[in-house]
Order: C-alpha cells, then sequence, then structure tokens
C-alpha cells in the first residue's frame, strides 16, 4: 500500500507537470500567431519575457519529470537492493573455519559499499529535488510581476540586479578565502572545516 500511495502521488506530479507543458505550449502558440498576423521580425520586451517564461517552466518541466522517473526507479529496486545487502551481510559465516578470514571481509565490506552506494543514490536525488524547488521559486517569484505591488519586489530585483551579481562574487571570493585560512588552522582539530567545503558550509550556517 505505501508504494502505491507513493506512486498515485508521482503521479498527480506527473499531472501538474504536464499542466504546466501545456500552458507553456499554448503560450508560445499564441505568441508565434500574434508574431505572424504583425510580421514583425523583431522580438519586443513583453515577448521575451514570455519566452523566457516559458524556458524556465520548460526546465522545470523536465527536471520534475527526470525527478519522477529516478525516484520512481529507486523507490521500486529499494527493497531489492535492501534485502539483497542485508542478506550478504547475514550470510556471512563469521564462525566457520571453510571460508578464509580474507573472503569473509571481501564480502563484507562490498555489502558496506553497496549501501553506501544506494545511500548515495537517495543523497543526489535529494539534491536535485532541491534544484527543482529553486527553479519553482524563481518561477513563483516572476508570477508575483502580474500585480503592480506584488511587482515590487521582482522590480527591485531588476533594478539591482547587478549590483546583486557583483556583491555575490565579493561574498563567494571572501568566503572561499576565509575557508582555506580556516581549513589551514583549524582542520586538524574540528570536523567542521577539515576541508574546503566542510569550511565554506559552516561559514554559511555561520552566516544565516
Amino acid at each position: 500500500w505505501v508504494l502505491q500511495g507513493y506512486i498515485a502521488v508521482l503521479c498527480s506530479v506527473v499531472a501538474v507537470a504536464s499542466v504546466m507543458l501545456g500552458d507553456v505550449i499554448l503560450q508560445l502558440k499564441a505568441m508565434w500567431a500574434r508574431r505572424r498576423e504583425d510580421g514583425s521580425e523583431a522580438m519586443t520586451a513583453e515577448e521575451k519575457q514570455t519566452v523566457g517564461k516559458c524556458l524556465l517552466d520548460g526546465v522545470n518541466v523536465a527536471m520534475i519529470l527526470v525527478f519522477v522517473i529516478l525516484q520512481l526507479r529507486a523507490q521500486i529496486a529499494s527493497a531489492g537492493d535492501t534485502e539483497r545487502v542485508l542478506g550478504a551481510m547475514a550470510g556471512i559465516e563469521w564462525e566457520s573455519s571453510v571460508t578464509s578470514v580474507e573472503e569473509k571481509k571481501d564480502v563484507f565490506f562490498k555489502s558496506v559499499l553497496e549501501l553506501l552506494r544506494v545511500i548515495q543514490v537517495n543523497s543526489d536525488l535529494d539534491s536535485f529535488l532541491n534544484g527543482i524547488l529553486l527553479v519553482s521559486l524563481l518561477r513563483i517569484m516572476q508570477y508575483t510581476s502580474i500585480h503592480p505591488r506584488l511587482a515590487l519586489l521582482t522590480g527591485t530585483l531588476k533594478r539591482a540586479a547587478d549590483d546583486l551579481w557583483h556583491t555575490a562574487v565579493l561574498i563567494v571570493v571572501v568566503m572561499f578565502s576565509f575557508a582555506g585560512i580556516a581549513t589551514w588552522r583549524f582542520g586538524k582539530e574540528h570536523d567542521d572545516f577539515g576541508s574546503i567545503e566542510a569550511s565554506m558550509q559552516t561559514e554559511f550556517r555561520l552566516m544565516f
């Protein structure tokens, strides 16, 4: 029942993605029809904005469909993978004198590596889902431009985009420099500064 419910949820997600894709196609067809009637070659600012929104929606739909396929595949295979790995570990005859210790260790560590691979697949899917949520957030911010008062946020970001970009580059450079210093100075004593990546994550957690 759990797997069936999960599949039902994924099917509803696919249905929503299909509606989004249909809306993108309709918007592009309407824009193309207007361009054919006007006979103009250069794209207006409104048309460029429409193309940008449709492109963002298309990327979002593609990412959703890829995630659903990978997640469904992982969920269906997870039970078999877990049973196979745990069965191999449980089947090791540690007390047997026939099987050598090296063979037992080899089976055990292969099973551990397989288990870590399954865990890494789930972690990669979670990271991919974070990307989908980020694209969806950008799309929601674009939708706020429909209403003049709600467009205050997007309008401010548009006007400050150049300054925000340079500020972001400066922050990354400074944080990377501090991460290098922290890794060199505290890496041997604290796991939070054990590598450049860990130091960067620690710095951003402290900042926010």
